[in-house]
């Protein structure tokens, strides 16, 4: 099983999946090449990809995925669209983010 991350910070997969038969990949995930997989988990990074990239996240997650596949995607979003993030947030939490709303949803 793959675990592909953009962190070189890779102790705390060691620690907490050592354990279990778990390769952890420094990757972007547009450039994965293996097998499909069973399970797509996209836990904390939508909100900081912009809205230009949804449909591509959303698209390398079928390519990658088995037919009968799992697509978990985690994020922060909001009900309304607000094109800027505070001062505060963008500053410290989501440099140049872009939360998601409904109405900006990835369709089928």
């Amino acid at each position: 099983m793959h675990r592909l991350t953009v962190s070189t910070e890779n102790r705390y997969i060691q620690k907490r999946y050592g354990a279990l038969p778990v390769e952890p990949l420094f990757l972007d995930y547009r450039l994965y090449a293996g097998d499909k997989v069973d399970r797509v988990v996209s836990a904390g990074m939508f909100e900081h990809v912009g809205a230009k990239n949804y449909g591509p996240i959303s698209k390398c997650a079928r390519k990658y995925l088995k037919s009968d596949g799992l697509f978990l995607l985690h994020t922060i979003w909001g009900n309304e669209r607000h094109p800027v993030i505070d001062a505060w947030q963008n500053k410290y939490i989501f440099p140049n983010g872009d939360l998601p709303s409904l109405e900006r949803s990835p369709r089928r």
